[in-house]
Order: C-alpha cells, then structure tokens, then sequence
C-alpha cells in the first residue's frame, strides 16, 4: 500500500458523499489525492505507479460519471465517448500536474474537465444567453442542490443542463480573457458560477504555506474584478 502516513482515500471517506464528509476528511482527501499525483510522477516502481493511478482514479470515478449523466441525458452525446475524453484528461492532468503551483490535483482536474465538456458546445456559444447572471453575488451562500458525488461536482437539474452549460462556455472564455489564462484565477471563477461557497474555493485553491483569510481576500477580489469586466463588456456592447 501506498503510504504517507496517511490512509487511503476509501478509508478517509467511510463511504460518505462529499455533501457528508466533514471538512477534516475534506482536506484529507485532497491532501490524499495531491500525495499520489506526485508518486505517480516520481517513482519509478511500476507497481507504485499503476497503485497511485488506481487509487486516483477511484477517487475521481463520481465526479467522472456526473459529469457523464448531466450533459449525455438530453444532449446527443454519446457517453462513452465523453467518458473516454474524460479518462483520456485525467491522465494528462497527472502529467501536468505541478506540486508548487498552488492548485491542488482534485480542482486541476476539475477545471480540465470542465473545459472537455465545453469543447462538445463551441459550436452554440452564439446562442448563449448574454443576460445571464454571471456571478453568485453572495459567495457564501450555500448551493441549493441536494445531491453531490464525492468529489463536490454539484449534479443540476438535466432539464436545465444545457442552457447552464452553454453559460458556463461563456464564463470560461471570459475568465481567459479577464485573467489572461491564469489558472488559479480561473478555478475561482468556474468554482464560484458553480455555487460553491467561498469557504470551499479558498480550500481548493490552498496550499500549506498559505494563509486563509488572505486566500478569502484574493478570492472575493478575483470575483469583484470579474464582475466589473463582464458589466463593462456588457455597456459596450461586447456580450
């Protein structure tokens, strides 16, 4: 078994949702999943390896497969093939993966992810509705939802799913353009138009040699810079 002192991801969870986990099994898990990215990259056991990757992978299956049901129900895509795709960029991620860049492996992925499933929408971005709300105003207001994997992939409504993920193609080319494909920026803002709590974002994006409260600050004025570069596109005319 692979060991940091720490133990598996199934045994920090108990089987629990992340909606049920406490914040402790929360941070172990990332920390958890974090550890086995770099022995994937690092080791040069090959039973080392293949046991990091399987036990990632494990670990990233719920958020795979909401993704998988929330755009393949009502969409006309086929499921095996963005499941593929998806597999396909869990494994880039681990090579991508950087441990001294200040994101942890689980939101990597997510916004890596996330960018899979727009590429299935380039082609409606016209049709988006540009008078949707782009940012929550309340960033501490709690989701809504009453269901999450246990990864904290909120799973919507699939009736709904389409227009939200037309917005969401929107909001990440904004987020590139506002922030100039800075990354950690751009996880803050897709976390954020996903209903995450502030709380949440500031965990996903710290590392351990970070303070919280200035990481709560960087958030709260990534969300305001944002919204001010969406409302002055919006006077202009440009979305």
């Amino acid at each position: 078994m692979l060991t940091n002192n720490q133990s598996t991801i199934n045994e920090i969870t108990e089987g629990k949702t992340f909606k049920q986990q406490t914040q402790v099994q929360k941070d172990q898990v990332r920390e958890r999943q974090d550890f086995l990215a770099c022995t994937y990259q690092d080791t040069d056991n090959q039973s080392d390896r293949d046991d990091a990757f399987l036990e990632l992978f494990d670990s990233m299956q719920a958020l795979i497969e909401s993704k998988v049901r929330r755009h393949s129900l009502d969409q006309g895509i086929d499921p095996e093939e963005l499941r593929g795709d998806l597999y396909e960029e869990l494994v880039m991620c681990l090579e991508r993966f950087d441990r001294n860049g200040g994101v942890p492996f689980v939101a990597l992925y997510r916004q890596y992810s996330h960018w899979v499933v727009t590429t299935y929408f380039k082609g409606n971005v016209k049709n988006v509705d540009t008078n949707h709300d782009f940012m929550n105003v309340e960033l501490d207001k709690p989701t809504d939802s009453d269901s999450n994997d246990s990864t904290g992939e909120v799973i919507p409504d699939p009736a709904t799913s389409y227009d939200d993920t037309l917005n969401e193609v929107l909001i990440d080319q904004l987020a590139k353009d506002c922030f100039d494909n800075d990354l950690k920026k751009e996880t803050v803002i897709h976390m954020n138009s996903q209903g995450f709590k502030r709380s949440e974002i500031v965990r996903a994006i710290k590392n351990d040699n970070t303070n919280e409260d200035s990481l709560a600050k960087y958030v709260n004025r990534t969300v305001n810079n944002f919204r001010s570069y969406c409302v002055n596109l919006n006077k202009l005319n440009l979305i």
